[in-house]
């Protein structure tokens, strides 16, 4: 796991540093008449992927500071803690909201009782509601739009292929690539509609 986490940093490292130039180099393979499809292509990829990286932090940022100022007014201990455990979470959609909530319900319980227990837990509902119904829709708006059962098969199967690390690139990955996918079939639909009307 440690490895491939540190080949993840080193390649995008370079992707940050030189993926102009890969991206240039790549398209010179292609032929002239495939390359402004290739260019559509990978610019939607790019334009999701930046899309769905600034709408994670963002909404996992609000998460972290909605339910980590719910466990400070209810005096839970280990506030911050949870509060990082429910930033990182956000990264793995819904199983990871749904394992940092236990967690802070749990540690609610085992610290202040039950009836504490239950207001973190109404706290952690509010706060993964309000983020599902308006913020995910508004911030990731229609770029990374996936069917939340096609999330929970990806994130399995992330997880299954390559542990924390898999679970965490999943999605992201899924999206671009239907992305990519989706505008080859509309660019392949627009040309034949053009040649079609030449005939």
């Amino acid at each position: 796991t440690s490895s491939a986490i540190l080949l993840s940093i080193v390649l995008l490292f370079f992707l940050f540093k030189d993926g102009r130039s890969m991206w240039r180099w790549l398209l010179s393979k292609t032929s002239d008449e495939s390359r402004p499809m290739f260019t559509a292509a990978g610019r939607a990829g790019w334009q999701t992927l930046t899309a769905y990286s600034r709408g994670t932090v963002t909404i996992a940022a609000i998460d972290a500071i909605g339910i980590g100022a719910a466990l400070v007014v209810l005096k839970v201990p280990a506030a911050v803690l949870l509060a990082l455990i429910t930033f990182i979470g956000a990264f793995v959609p819904i199983i990871g909201a749904t394992v940092a909530g236990i967690a802070a319900v749990l540690v609610a319980l085992a610290a202040r009782g039950p009836a504490t227990a239950l207001l973190v837990a109404a706290a952690v509902i509010a706060v993964q509601q309000i983020e599902g119904n308006l913020l995910e829709p508004l911030i990731m708006k229609r770029q990374v739009s996936l069917h939340p059962a096609v999330v929970l098969v990806v994130v399995t199967a992330g997880t299954l292929a390559g542990g924390i690390p898999g679970a965490f690139v999943a999605v992201p990955i899924t999206a671009v690539v239907y992305r990519i996918i989706e505008t080859v079939a509309e660019y392949r639909r627009a040309r034949g509609d053009i040649d079609s009307s030449l005939e």
